[in-house]
């Protein structure tokens, strides 16, 4: 298995920032830090929604921390 060094996982704890995670992401842009969304939570992505029928409240801890996709 190959390392990810490259990668580093933010969690952002919105009841604590001042700043939504949009404006989070144009700060660090700011800064020259780039970022990206790199994964969509199986239960959100397109191909299980519709195959499914998964929807957000369905699983409503894991949905509790991926708001904003």
């Amino acid at each position: 298995m190959e390392h990810a060094w490259h990668l580093y996982v933010l969690r952002l704890r919105p009841g604590t920032l001042r700043i939504g995670r949009d404006q989070f992401i144009d700060e660090l842009t700011g800064r020259n830090v780039g970022t990206s969304v790199h994964f969509i939570p199986i239960h959100l992505h397109p191909y299980y929604r519709d195959k499914y029928g998964y929807a957000p409240d369905r699983f409503p801890s894991r949905s509790a921390t991926t708001s904003g996709w």
